[in-house]
């Protein structure tokens, strides 16, 4: 069947981009999937984004009080009156799931101060509940008799979390009430490739034809997700390489422009700026946002771009001229950034060599990761990168990356920044639309075998009623680097560990051949419990692990064989 014939269960679909930077959600209806609206309905004064920035304020009681640019606005007003003390203020926290190998649902956020805490889980929590009831009462305005069970929900994630980062966000959306079963993980670049198929063609009007191979550029705030695509003749796409990437977002030029002014200013007059004006902070980095966007590659434009202009607030140069006992134009002039600073009135010029330079470090990691990639044999054929998120509408990363491999087409599509966003509708509705994945790790489970001289490592051997047994086997049922059908099952079978419950630790590794679960590239994700429904005959019970790859999320479970009740199991990545 072809996945644009799918017949939908739900009447609508609503999917949130939840960013590191930005966050948005859009919707469109079962019977017009592909006339997505975005909620534009944002408090936003600077219209720098058709997103709210992803921050949110809780009163001194811990309770939610607002998000995105209305917490941002109260916290400054908070501030203003001195009275933001006992106020929690959280930005930027979603690199928390970044590979974090510890997460669970014990781990905490610090606020902006640094010196509280609240939990993790309920931060994303109260976060998704936000745009949840946002767009819930949003839609009420417009559409009438629409019920909460009438909705699937779609969450961006990105497709480098590792799968303790994805039942994450998974358990924040449940404790937020979304419904488990009407609830779909979609991965970020997977959403933007779906995007660009279904609903943009290229500059030249060129569309994405069967056969194409295509690899996907998503940078958003934090991160950098790169995948590798094929359509096939039936419309669905195939990956050709396991998903890729890193920390190489947006966030890092922001932060290179922060050092800058640390390195001209000092650590001690920023961090008074910041604690004693965040105001004026906040202003002069939305205002950096803007002008970020207007640097462009050196010799790409007829009028050579010299410079980028930044406004200075009165109270930095204040702090710095009581702290420092220079005058700004003297600091500049002792400082190393002298021919590089200029100063007019209440900004300052900088040479847009500089500047520059804050892009080239995430840029170049990106760039030097795809000149690997396609030297894989995998994606030697691919002839089109796609280029999304927050920072392909910078000109300077496109043309720098435009510049990097022009002998490929490179394709930006228009709102580049909700490219994501809008897939993720799609794919709500076409969920389909990905028919293979490449497995990024091999994945098993850890077993107790006889000792075969001929396979395993004697230091492993031990004795057990006078028989040869070998410890910490890894037991494979998916490579890294296998390709898997979405929804692919694979079982295998294992002995019961006692008779109330047993408790079977998921390994995975980035090997494609490993041996045991010692192996340094080897670890443990988690464990699948499965609760035993009699114990009689327990030492000839048999269990059936089955493992289901494809899909966004891994799926685990396990259940008695040849009994009668069924057999509870449940799989969780987040251990204490």
């Amino acid at each position: 069947m072809n996945i644009y014939e799918r017949v939908s269960s739900h009447l609508l679909v609503a999917a949130f981009d939840f960013g590191t930077t930005f966050s948005g959600y859009a919707f469109s209806f079962r019977d017009k999937p592909l006339e997505i609206v975005a909620n534009n309905n944002w408090n936003d004064e600077s219209n720098l984004s058709l997103k709210t920035p992803t921050c949110i304020l809780l009163d001194p009681e811990e309770k939610f009080h607002s998000f995105g640019y209305e917490a941002e606005n109260k916290y400054k007003m908070l501030c203003e009156e001195d009275e933001h003390h006992n106020w929690l203020f959280f930005r930027r926290f979603k690199m928390l799931l970044h590979r974090n190998k510890k997460l669970n649902r014990q781990t905490t956020v610090k606020d902006i101060t640094g010196k509280r805490r609240m939990f993790a889980i309920d931060i994303f929590s109260l976060s998704i509940r936000y745009l949840r009831d946002h767009f819930f009462s949003e839609l009420q305005k417009k559409y009438s008799g629409i019920e909460e069970t009438d909705i699937q929900y779609v969450i961006t994630i990105p497709a480098i979390w590792d799968d303790n980062g994805k039942q994450f966000m998974r358990m924040a959306a449940l404790q937020a009430d979304i419904n488990n079963a009407k609830l779909t993980l979609a991965l970020e670049p997977e959403a933007a490739s779906i995007c660009c198929k279904r609903i943009t063609v290229d500059s030249k009007g060129q569309e994405f034809l069967t056969g194409l191979q295509y690899i996907v550029i998503d940078i958003g705030g934090g991160t950098a997700d790169i995948t590798a695509h094929q359509i096939n003749d039936n419309g669905t796409l195939t990956e050709l390489y396991k998903a890729s990437g890193g920390p190489w977002g947006g966030i890092n030029v922001d932060n290179n422009f922060l050092d800058f002014l640390k390195d001209l200013f000092g650590e001690q007059v920023m961090s008074s700026f910041k604690q004693k004006h965040l105001e004026d902070y906040w202003y002069m980095l939305r205002e950096f946002e803007t002008n970020k966007r207007q640097v462009k590659f050196a010799g790409c434009h007829e009028q050579e771009q010299t410079y980028i202009t930044i406004k200075l607030p009165l109270a930095l140069r204040d702090i710095s001229k009581h702290q420092n006992g220079k005058v700004l134009e003297k600091l500049i002039g002792s400082s190393s950034f002298s021919s590089d600073i200029k100063v007019k009135r209440d900004k300052i010029r900088v040479g847009v060599e500089l500047v520059r330079k804050w892009f080239d470090g995430p840029v170049n990691d990106i760039i030097r990761h795809i000149e690997d990639l396609l030297k894989t044999p995998e994606v030697r054929q691919v002839t089109t990168l796609i280029l999304v998120g927050g920072m392909a509408d910078s000109p300077y990363v496109q043309e720098k990356i435009r510049y990097a491999f022009s002998s490929k087409r490179l394709i930006i599509p228009k709102d580049a920044g909700l490219a994501v966003l809008k897939g993720a509708v799609v794919f709500g509705h076409e969920p389909l639309s990905i028919s293979e994945r490449v497995m990024r790790y091999s994945y098993g489970i850890e077993m107790f075998q006889r000792f075969k001289r001929s396979t395993h490592k004697s230091s492993f051997k031990v004795k057990v009623d006078g028989k040869s047994y070998v410890d910490n086997v890894f037991h494979v049922f998916v490579r890294a680097g296998d390709t898997v059908q979405v929804g692919q099952e694979i079982t295998k079978i294992a002995s019961p560990i006692n008779k109330e419950s047993s408790l079977y630790p998921i390994y995975r590794s980035l090997s494609s051949d490993p041996n045991y679960t010692t192996e340094s590239d080897c670890e443990m994700i988690g464990l699948l419990t499965l609760k035993h429904v009699g114990q009689d005959d327990f030492e000839s019970k048999k269990v059936k692990l089955t493992m289901i790859f494809g899909n966004t999320e891994l799926m685990v479970k396990a259940e008695e064989i040849n009994t009668v009740e069924k057999s509870s199991s449940t799989f969780n990545c987040l251990m204490e």
